[in-house]
């Protein structure tokens, strides 16, 4: 009976002694786990335009919301790719700036992305008739010269009537556009892509906004 108890007490303080070692272990583990989790939620400040802008206009991205939002600012003065300046030698076609008035001579910037996968995108331009005739105009975003498979939009950019000599143009990007979008993120060689924006030649540009979703 003696040796029952001395057997009973070994075995109770072997237990607490492992209860003991194993407790700072395993809250060790949950504070890991815990860690790993907040490195997964994309941290957006709610007070900044990004978590706004986010939550009010989120294009269907996916991730309950946890889509990552920024804009991209053309100018004040334009900030061309070489691709893009070779472009526009080799076809010796005049360039203007923001804000510049242009009688057949086109407008260039460019936009550079981060190397995420883009669920979303929209093209605000702010353009102005100027020129001898501006309603044959077209707008091209991609990356120069443009050729087969360089082209994510390319479209017309007034109507005959009822445009008015202003206006914002908003394209948001098709499910196609989106794909050749990411083709070009995904061959680049680094985490600077560069997005050109190319604008005939009768219509000034005063801001040109590429506002991009990505997860």
């Amino acid at each position: 009976m003696r040796n029952r108890r001395i057997i009973y007490r070994v075995l109770l303080f072997a237990s607490l002694a492992i209860g003991l070692t194993l407790t700072p272990v395993m809250l060790a583990q949950q504070q890991r786990n815990a860690g790993q989790v907040r490195e997964n939620v994309i941290p957006i400040d709610p007070t900044s335009d990004m978590s706004r802008e986010a939550s009010v206009n989120p294009r269907g991205c996916p991730g309950n919301g946890l889509c990552q939002y920024y804009q991209l600012t053309g100018g004040p003065v334009a900030n061309l790719s070489p691709a893009l300046h070779a472009f526009f030698t080799n076809n010796h076609i005049p360039r203007v700036d923001y804000h510049q008035f242009c009688l057949n001579k086109g407008f260039g910037d460019t936009f550079h992305i981060k190397c995420c996968k883009v669920c979303a995108a929209e093209l605000d331009l702010q353009v102005r008739q100027t020129g001898d005739w501006p309603k044959n105009d077209g707008i091209t975003l991609g990356q120069a010269p443009f050729g087969s498979g360089q082209r994510i939009i390319s479209q017309g950019i007034w109507t005959i009537p009822p445009d008015p000599i202003a206006k914002t143009l908003t394209i948001q990007l098709t499910a196609a556009a989106l794909n050749t979008l990411n083709g070009m993120i995904f061959r680049a060689d680094n985490c600077n892509v560069p997005i050109d924006l190319y604008v005939e030649d009768d219509t000034e540009v005063d801001s040109a906004i590429l506002k991009i979703w990505t997860y």
